[in-house]
């Protein structure tokens, strides 16, 4: 019998027409059950915010906001430290979304004058919406790793040269025409932790900010410059342990190793982005990000990175989800009270949209600071 003139029997053609729609249908309540809810798409490769992960040093975290300013362009910006064993690289250990119990001593983090405080635009979105200027957010000006060194962010993990003086030149005299009076540099690959390198390689690091900034201020002097969080080191595990115990301490002592660094800064950008969904550990771990801050440079702006949505390297199903509005307002109000300013980073594929709860949280925000 030809292949091509076979009829199968009525009951053999029934049989397959349930199959085929039994596999439709899985196929179907699968791809529905799986569509992310306000969700936000990872940050552009080519960036260097964030691209490690800011854990602590006491876990295999990533290192590093392609955060910040975690934008892989992520800034430094937002990864971690680990201690060489077999722990999750990317996160530590995930107990539950309950707050955890905190140490009864804090650090010293006391209330800042509330005069001067201001919400700025530290996103990298692209057709960035009129909305956000309207709504009172200042304008800053960052400074990517690639743009710095005129190559992809990608390829400079591992790299300790110096960019060309020329172009970071270039790069501060267009900002002092812009007429921004605040910068951002986010330089993340160098080495600032012992687990990163040798202490010849961070005082290379040490070295280099110092250079970099020196040149950034050559070409726009009466432009305040600081870079994205790097000074302190983003240690989570550590910054909420009791300022008494070791743990504390050795972090204290590895920002120490920074502070040469530090001093020279006109502002501090802490980078605390959210990790858990633990509101009263984060506001512990904020207060002393700010608190290690000052104390390294008490004559700093201490302008802090936040980021509406959960840490990528999250892995209980929060990453790249959005902050409830009252998490994030306590956020806010946390910063408020401990800093000067605050940075709010969206990643360039972010879908902003002025319905989102935590955009009409700031909104209201910045009118409170303006009454």
């Amino acid at each position: 019998m030809s292949r091509n003139n076979y009829t199968p029997p009525t009951g053999v053609k029934s049989r397959l027409s349930v199959y085929v729609l039994l596999i439709f249908s899985v196929f179907i309540l699968y791809t529905c059950d799986n569509v992310p809810t306000n969700s936000v798409v990872e940050e552009d490769p080519d960036q260097n915010h964030d691209i490690t992960n800011p854990i602590p040093d006491t876990t295999d975290a990533g290192n590093s906001d392609g955060d910040g300013p975690d934008d892989g362009d992520g800034s430094n910006n937002d990864q971690d430290p680990s201690d060489g064993d077999d722990t999750d690289d990317e996160n530590p250990p995930h107990n539950g979304d309950e707050d955890e119990e905190l140490p009864d001593d804090e650090p010293n983090t006391p209330p800042v004058t509330k005069s001067g405080f201001a919400v700025y635009d530290g996103m990298n979105l692209r057709n960035k919406p009129s909305a956000i200027a309207q709504a009172g957010v200042k304008p800053i000006d960052v400074h990517y790793a690639g743009p710095i060194f005129g190559i992809s962010a990608r390829d400079l993990p591992g790299t300790m040269h110096l960019p060309s003086k020329s172009r970071v030149l270039e790069l501060a005299r267009q900002t002092a025409r812009s007429g921004v009076d605040k910068a951002v540099i986010d330089i993340e690959h160098w080495p600032t932790q012992t687990r990163e390198g040798s202490p010849s390689k961070i005082q290379q690091s040490v070295n280099n900010f110092k250079t970099v900034l020196e040149w950034f201020r050559e070409g726009a002097p009466n432009v305040k410059w600081g870079y994205y969080g790097e000074f302190p080191i983003r240690n989570y595990w550590d910054a909420i342990e009791p300022p008494s115990s070791s743990a504390y301490k050795s972090w204290m002592a590895q920002n120490d190793n920074l502070k040469e660094a530090a001093e020279q800064v006109d502002i501090l950008y802490p980078s605390i982005y959210t990790f858990y969904d633990r509101p009263q550990e984060w506001v512990t771990y904020a207060k002393a990000q700010i608190a290690e801050a000052r104390r390294l440079n008490p004559d700093a702006e201490i302008i802090v990175y936040l980021w509406p949505v959960y840490h990528m390297s999250n892995k209980a199903g929060l990453a790249g989800k959005l902050i409830d509005a009252d998490f994030w307002r306590l956020q806010l109000e946390t910063v408020r009270e401990h800093a000067d300013g605050v940075a709010i980073y969206l990643s360039s594929s972010f879908n902003f949209s002025t319905s989102h709860p935590w955009w009409q949280v700031t909104k209201e925000f910045i009118k409170e600071l303006e009454d």
